[in-house]
């Protein structure tokens, strides 16, 4: 299917091409035979050809005259028998000519637009930092207030399959976002609807209402924390990940856990660096790395993607939990959330 669709690089510049040789072919006919009626029938152009953008083609456009065309040159030829073989003799080229220009030619179109081809990216999931990195460098980012996060909740309502289509409509966006700058204060919903020609999906009003694309990585990561911590409460695992940093986090661990995740603040931000970190470093680093100590980890990632900084990390993080256990810390983390918000109901 790639090398199916036109694109102005990769794979899709083959049909690309091939688009192209097709209407300069199809344009250059039509004025041989507008130089043809003046020229030699010595008229004048017998119809104003219309201009039709490549985008809005259709057959009707086409000078199609396969069975018709064989008809008009048998009625001007004879057939002529020499020593048992048959020969078609072609009388009246010129009428055969003009024949063809006006029954087939007439009206069609010059087709503009020859290389206005739309930008296409493959839809693929986002776990590449150069990704995050690139968008962030063309647009800075800004955090999503918290009455916006929660409103974004409200409207979505716990629905995983209206969630997981705008996470894949956000990530289509990050892809084309991290090649090309955009204003910074442009609408989400107007970009999706606008250049990406994506018409309806954005189905939460605080998401359309409010967020921009300075705002992209931070909903990107808002959103599939969200939907990994609804696969979590679903006892689903939401990552994956190489087996070796999947090691469970004994009794003593949860504890020191429980006890640190109690003093710290904003932990939503928290589990949404952690969910962008194992997307993307933990994914690609080598396995050597899974004795590092995970709070150093952390607080070195927050520092070089210039994330929102982790309250109190250093300070209070267990520091005995490796990055080998930064899957379970994640899901433990939601569970000790979840426990909490439960008490204060």
């Amino acid at each position: 299917m790639k090398y199916l669709i036109p694109t102005t690089y990769g794979p899709g510049v083959i049909t690309t091409g091939l688009i192209d040789h097709l209407v300069i072919s199809h344009n250059k006919f039509i004025r041989l035979c507008r130089k043809f009626v003046e020229d030699s029938l010595k008229k004048n152009w017998l119809w104003q050809s219309p201009k039709v953008p490549l985008q809005e083609l259709n057959s009707k456009h086409f000078v199609k005259c396969s069975d018709e065309f064989v008809k008009l040159v048998q009625s001007h030829s004879v057939y002529v028998t020499s020593n048992g073989n048959v020969k078609i003799q072609i009388n009246d080229f010129e009428i055969i000519e003009r024949d063809f220009v006006q029954e087939f030619a007439l009206g069609k179109p010059i087709i503009t637009h020859v290389l206005d081809i739309p930008q296409v990216i493959w839809k693929r999931p986002v776990h590449n930092t150069q990704i995050i990195t690139a968008v962030k460098k063309n647009i800075p980012q800004q955090a999503l207030p918290p009455q916006v996060r929660s409103g974004i909740l409200m409207d979505l309502k716990d629905n995983l399959a209206e969630m997981t289509d705008i996470c894949e409509i956000i990530e289509t966006v990050m892809r084309f976002l991290q090649i090309k700058k955009e204003p910074a204060k442009k609408k989400l919903k107007e970009y999706v609807e606008n250049d990406l020609i994506i018409v309806g999906k954005l189905r939460s009003e605080k998401v359309t209402d409010f967020c921009c694309l300075e705002h992209v990585v931070p909903l990107w990561r808002f959103l599939n924390a969200e939907r990994a911590k609804y696969r979590v409460r679903n006892e689903e695992d939401p990552f994956t990940v190489k087996q070796e940093f999947m090691e469970e986090l004994d009794d003593e661990q949860k504890l020191s856990l429980e006890m640190a995740i109690s003093k710290m603040t904003n932990i939503d931000n928290m589990l949404e660096v952690i969910y962008e970190m194992i997307q993307t470093y933990v994914q690609t680093c080598n396995l050597e790395d899974k004795h590092k100590h995970l709070r150093v980890v952390l607080f070195d990632y927050v520092h070089q993607t210039k994330s929102e900084p982790i309250s109190h990390l250093m300070e209070f993080f267990p520091p005995d939990i490796k990055l080998s256990q930064v899957v379970c810390t994640w899901k433990e983390i939601v569970r000790l959330q979840d426990a909490t918000k439960k008490k204060i109901r």
